[in-house]
């Protein structure tokens, strides 16, 4: 119990020394109208590290879907296929009643 408050206080030690040492913070009018200045024009491109963040919020979502499609790709589809197997090969799942009970069953509450 003791350790988690002197980080507390450590870190509140830095925080001001850091602010004492850049001078006054900004306000929160100041940050308010930083705020509204960045979000009124999401698509502005001034250079490679200075863009709205239209820009930066497009190029997340690409990363995601990259990594969704490669998930799928390296891992649904193979899985797909192996449940789908015959015995010997697999586990023949797909053709099971009872497994297909299951999955409806869990997905009817969803819809």
């Amino acid at each position: 119990m003791l350790a988690p408050l002197i980080g507390l206080a450590l870190f509140v030690r830095a925080v001001g020394d850091s602010r004492e040492s850049r001078g006054r913070p900004p306000g929160p009018r100041r940050r308010g109208n930083s705020a509204s200045r960045s979000s009124a024009i999401p698509f502005y491109k001034e250079s490679p590290n200075d863009q709205g963040i239209g820009w930066n919020v497009l190029t997340s979502l690409g990363r995601v879907g990259i990594g969704f499609r490669t998930g799928r790709r390296l891992v649904g589809i193979p899985l797909g296929f192996m449940l789908g197997l015959p015995f010997p090969l697999g586990h023949g799942r797909a053709r099971d009643q009872h497994s297909q009970a299951g999955f409806a069953a869990r997905l009817l509450p969803i819809a």
